[in-house]
């Protein structure tokens, strides 16, 4: 399976996207098909044999839907500025025609008030024609068509003219509106590098990101973006690191500070050596998380789409009962047919189909630029209707920067050789508990280490020295097992307990601490005010579970949980009909992250496995960030409503004043392209943070 990224440039209406996306998924050779609108982007998936030969027939079926400039990954982009000039001409000749046809009433006036009518009208009739030769007659260009040759044989010739150019006008900024929209998101999204400088030599070569291999070494100059996450082994910056974790200020960097790819060097030239390729870098995978949002569209967005497919039809349905109607009653055939083509100028969808999507990525790239990353408008949709919000303990609410406190020998095995067991099982690890192992004592060496193994929640084992060594947490029944001494301190302690056993005996236990967040207590209390439920979802000891519960005014907390019994707590308040999500970092929370209604992974100290099951990433690791998912995500919720609200009020009003009599064709033209950009410019309020 392979993916084809078609490039759709001045596609603005968003329910002819939705065409061009059933079209394609109804063709035999493309396996799914979807289209991201925010960035004018559709990804195919197809078949690694898929014959590039019908790439025409494609832009042959995409053209005949909606006139848009279809360009595969590899083709050159023309210019739009022609077609600007000819728009700008076109509304220049239909504002004289329109005067014309209003002041004077000569027959050669009526007949330049005609051919100017033709004019501006030609790209609408032109598209009409096309609709009706692929049998889709259901389409604004041809009820636009039938409205305004309705409205001239009817003798409403200003009206007709009038009706023409507004719509072009309309139609003109609504493309500009949806562009600009489009452009402002994609700003905030864009987190691509171009090239990076290798040094090899003395030389530097210029290459793509992806060519960069594990401990090359790159030169970073001022201006330009880091190519590959990597370590600074000289020169000392400021870096701009907004696109990826929200941070507002520059990070200052040094000699072996971490530097991630998509950062941007601010103010003196580093070296960097690379430790990820560009595809496991942090900005590939925000890259990707993006790109995958566009496959999971919110139900009401579904929903919309789905609902503009029947409303088109409905409406011009209702048109002809209007006029039946009216001509039953009496009236003249000129009133009946002039009401009924209110409906049809009224008819389109398009507001509707483009406020929606345009609301849920005007969401994503203003989370995105404070460090919050939504996968998709299901994931918006779903924290909406959160109720209750379980937590896991270590680099969740805790910092997550552990330090060993102490080691207790519970054998005759001394303390050195622990800790060089324990240090040899996870020096391949990047867990904070790992990590605050390995930072412990560096006079300690480490031992080769065979048949390592690691599983979530079960810790690590592998053999030194023709010994089974593993570490793991300790049970219950293992602490009861020591002696008294050794209990007092363990009951005693509200620190993390890593045991180190040797051969299944346990030879000395890690005593590991841990911060609470400086943020934790605030979320809490403001999740809280929100009337959301608290909770604690923890694998660490009873005793130290308690201790954050009673610190964190927590509502309830768990202790010593395996991964499926955290699973099992989740699920357990989701069938008493609440609405769950749960933040977490680890391996461990992987399972419990996919089961909630909503999963929320820390993007910085959490695993891949973590980031990749869950529905939100938190760039910035702070808890405070989850009280601004459920915010974003209620501000959205609202945009949208606001939008249904004045499309279907404004659109259903005229429609009854149309059939009253008492609107014309102004104000239906009002109710299709004005609603629109009245939506547009609502729907792009939530892109900086006003609701």
């Amino acid at each position: 399976m392979k993916q084809i990224v078609i490039t759709l440039d001045g596609l603005s209406c968003a329910n002819c996207g939705g065409k061009i996306e059933r079209a394609m998924n109804g063709r035999s050779d493309i396996t799914l098909a979807r289209l991201d609108f925010a960035s004018s982007k559709m990804i195919l998936d197809v078949e690694d044999d898929f014959d590039s030969s019908v790439y025409d027939e494609i832009r042959k079926q995409i053209t005949a839907i909606e006139d848009v400039g279809v360009h595969f990954e590899d083709d050159e982009k023309p210019q739009n500025q022609k077609k600007e000039r000819c728009w700008l001409l076109s509304i220049s000749v239909g504002v004289l025609a329109l005067l014309l046809s209003l002041l004077v009433e000569d027959v050669w006036a009526k007949v330049l008030v005609l051919l100017a009518y033709g004019y501006i009208g030609y790209p609408v009739l032109i598209k009409a024609g096309k609709r009706i030769i692929s049998k889709q007659w259901f389409d604004e260009n041809f009820l636009m068509s039938i409205a305004t040759l309705g409205a001239i044989a009817i003798g409403e010739l200003p009206e007709a003219v009038g009706v023409m150019l507004f719509y072009t006008v309309g139609e003109y900024f609504q493309d500009k509106a949806v562009l600009r929209s489009k452009d402002a998101i994609s700003s905030l999204l864009d987190l691509t590098v171009e090239e990076a400088l290798v040094v090899q030599g003395k030389e530097m070569v210029v290459t793509k990101p992806e060519h960069v291999r594990v401990d090359d070494l790159l030169f970073v100059g001022v201006g330009r973006k880091v190519a590959c996450d990597g370590f600074v082994i000289d020169g000392h910056s400021m870096m701009d690191v907004k696109a990826l974790s929200g941070e507002s200020l520059p990070v200052d960097v040094s000699v072996d500070s971490y530097v991630q790819a998509g950062s941007i060097n601010l103010s003196s030239p580093v070296f960097i050596k690379v430790t990820n390729q560009y595809q496991d870098s942090s900005v590939a995978k925000m890259v990707r998380y993006m790109e995958e949002a566009s496959k999971k569209k919110a139900k009401v967005e579904t929903m919309m789409n789905r609902f503009a497919a029947v409303y088109t039809p409905t409406v011009v349905v209702l048109s002809l009962l209007v006029m039946l109607t009216l001509l039953l009653m009496g009236e003249g055939i000129s009133t009946a047919v002039y009401r009924g083509l209110i409906f049809l100028v009224i008819s389109c969808p398009c507001a509707l189909v483009i406020s929606i999507p345009l609301s849920y990525f005007a969401s994503m790239g203003y989370s995105s630029r404070h460090g919050i990353l939504f996968k998709g408008g299901l994931a918006l949709e779903a924290a909406k209707q959160i109720d209750t919000v379980y937590f896991d303990k270590t680099g969740t609410l805790t910092k997550g920067e552990l330090v060993v406190d102490n080691i207790i020998e519970t054998s005759e095995v001394d303390e050195t050789l622990i800790l060089s067991y324990a240090k040899s099982l996870e020096q391949f690890s990047s867990h904070p508990i790992a990590k605050a192992i390995l930072s412990y004592r560096q006079d300690v060496k480490l031992l080769q280490v065979e048949q390592i193994s690691e599983k979530a929640s079960m810790g690590v084992s592998g053999v030194i020295h023709h010994h089974q060594i593993e570490l793991r947490k300790i049970t219950p029944e293992e602490i009861s097992a020591l002696d008294v001494n050794h209990q007092k301190l363990i009951e005693a302690s509200v620190s993390t307990m890593v045991g180190v056993f040797k051969d299944t005996i346990l030879i000395g236990i890690l005593l590991i601490s841990d911060d609470i967040k400086p943020t934790s207590i605030r979320t809490i209390e403001d999740l809280k005010s929100k009337g959301i439920y608290t909770g604690l979802l923890s694998g660490d000891r009873f005793r130290v579970v308690k201790h954050v519960e009673k610190l964190l005014k927590l509502d309830e907390a768990f202790g010593q949980l395996l991964p499926e019994e955290k699973v099992e707590k989740t699920q357990a308040r989701m069938r008493l009909g609440h609405k769950v999500a749960f933040v977490g970092d680890g391996i461990n929370d992987a399972a419990v992250l996919i089961t909630s209604h909503l999963g929320i992974a820390m993007g910085q100290l959490g695993s891949d496995v973590a980031i990749k099951a869950a529905d939100v990433i938190l760039l910035k690791d702070d808890p405070a960030d989850v009280v601004r998912v459920f915010e974003i995500a209620k501000q959205t919720h609202r945009i949208i409503v606001q939008n249904l609200i004045l499309v279907f009020a404004v659109k259903g009003l005229v429609l009854i004043l149309g059939a009253l009599g008492i609107a014309g064709m102004w104000e239906a033209v009002f109710a299709d392209v004005g609603v629109a950009l009245l939506a547009i410019t609502n729907a792009m309020r939530v892109l900086y943070g006003r609701t």
